[in-house]
């Protein structure tokens, strides 16, 4: 089991990650600013605290739809 630390939401991004809806979005956000250390199980793909256990899905990111190829 591999397990990152998230030192923030904007590093979930940085990592590869997004949350899967709106709910697991604030669920992170008030985690992060109650100052609960986030841990993501990449197995899982679930976000989880030592405080209050499991508490969002992530999904992996997107990297780009579309790349930009030449353009004038």
């Amino acid at each position: 089991m591999e397990t990152i630390i998230i030192e923030s939401p904007m590093d979930l991004y940085s990592k590869g990650f997004e949350p899967q809806t709106q709910a697991d979005e604030y669920a992170i956000k008030m985690a992060w600013l109650q100052r609960h250390e986030l841990n993501l199980d990449k197995e899982t793909n679930c976000i989880s605290t030592k405080e209050r256990g499991f508490i969002a899905n992530v999904m992996m990111a997107a990297l780009c739809a579309t790349p930009l190829r030449n353009v004038l």
